[in-house]
């Protein structure tokens, strides 16, 4: 059987005009579909750029065209915010041990302030850029004056921070021991004293010293959590050291004219105390009644008799003993009128913010000599105002803004 066929078509002109159109759309189609690709690629990759690149590097300060970038910014920020919570944990702990009750307000109060910085981190992240910011400056007012810090010494006190040091001759603590804190206080005669606050505990003799592997290991292991934790590289936690160790030599240079002595008074005072609050009458009585004691003191009683009877300041059981102090130390008004007496004499009526005072001036020292802890404030004040002089002459650009703060992590 003759086989069968079937003619075909020649496709019309209309039929290939159609096909060519669609295989052009086909052909757009994916040249769309690849831009498109390409497009996305591109804003991927930019988005990459901005977040690993751009903004890590983008500065959050310049100090004298050195740069502070934000990623090193930010593992600052993370660090001090650990040190604040570790600093937190130790406070907790030692006032669950010595001062169960919350009957010491030293520990009461640093635990305190350190919630208050932790619970505010922008203020944290600011203090911590101005703290950076200054480091710049200390490292660049070093290296003018030609102050170094030797890399042994940066060594010996970060095996120090450790605990670490073999050159020290151990001494094993088998007796009580007191710690001692100082806080700074205004008492109502408007003095600024130290005042020493005391815990004693009776602590486990001193472990023997660990050896150098062993501090080699819980080095390697703090650094490893600390570069987890924040992102602080160890080249930058040995910065840290060298910048505190030049901060100090630098001081040193500067404050090295700072006078060891100054002109001191030591006085007494009778004070009765009158409130900002204070009615007509309140003051009337309080009027009265330091008239009265110096009518006393005028017909001879003695002094520290009618103040520890009338006086109404903390110094009254030491019959207004207020002890030797220079100027600055105390309220205008009473610091200009017991500078101005001689020795042994006593004050006319003096009113300050605290109420009415009587000042007897008993020895004056035109030279004597600093204790410790004062030379030690001057020369952190002269310190402090150099460094604000310096921020003044410098040119500093600070390109901060809220979103540069780290997220702080669940917990605190």
């Amino acid at each position: 059987m003759a086989k069968r066929e079937r003619a075909v078509k020649e496709p019309t002109k209309k039929q290939t005009a159609l096909n060519r159109r669609e295989r052009e759309l086909q052909r757009r189609v994916l040249i769309g579909v690849g831009i498109t690709g390409a497009l996305v690629v591109i804003v991927l990759a930019v988005g990459l750029l901005q977040q690993l690149v751009l903004i890590p590097n983008s500065p959050v300060a310049t100090v004298n065209g050195d740069t502070i970038t934000t990623d090193r910014y930010q593992a600052r920020v993370k660090y001090e915010r650990a040190l604040l919570v570790n600093q937190l944990a130790q406070y907790q702990q030692i006032q669950q041990q010595l001062d169960p009750n919350g009957s010491n307000n030293f520990f009461g109060s640093q635990i305190q302030q350190l919630q208050q910085q932790l619970s505010n981190p922008e203020t944290l992240a600011l203090n911590v850029l101005d703290n950076m910011v200054d480091e710049a400056l200390i490292r660049q007012e070093a290296a003018k004056r030609n102050i170094t810090v030797d890399p042994a010494d940066v060594e010996k006190e970060v095996a120090k921070s450790f605990g670490y040091e073999p050159d020290a001759t151990p001494t094993p603590i088998v007796t009580p021991a007191t710690i001692t804190s100082t806080q700074v206080v205004t008492t109502s005669a408007g003095v600024t004293e130290t005042q020493v606050v005391s815990a004693t505990v009776t602590p486990a003799p001193t472990p023997t010293p660990f050896t150098e592997a062993e501090y080699q290991r819980i080095y390697k292991e703090t650094l490893d959590n600390i570069s987890k934790s924040s992102g602080v590289t160890e080249a930058e936690f040995r910065t840290l050291t060298e910048n505190r160790l030049l901060r100090t030599k630098l001081q040193d240079v500067v404050t090295a004219d700072v006078p060891t002595t100054e002109e001191e008074i030591h006085a007494r005072h009778i004070l009765v105390k009158v409130a900002a609050t204070a009615t007509a009458e309140e003051k009337q009585k309080a009027d009265e009644k330091i008239k009265a004691a110096l009518e006393r003191l005028k017909k001879g009683e003695p002094f520290d008799v009618v103040a520890k009877e009338v006086s109404e300041d903390s110094s009254a059981a030491q019959g207004g003993d207020l002890g030797w102090f220079g100027k600055g130390r105390m309220v205008a008004e009473f610091e200009d009128a017991a500078f101005k007496l001689e020795v042994n004499q006593i004050s006319d009526i003096v009113t300050t913010q605290f109420g009415y005072h009587i000042i007897q001036v008993t020895e004056k020292d035109p030279a004597r000599k600093l204790d410790d802890s004062t030379l030690a404030s001057k020369k952190q004040q002269a310190f402090a105002d150099f460094l604000t002089k310096l921020r003044e002459a410098s040119k500093i650009e600070r390109s901060w803004n809220t979103s540069k703060i780290p997220p702080t992590p669940i917990g605190g």
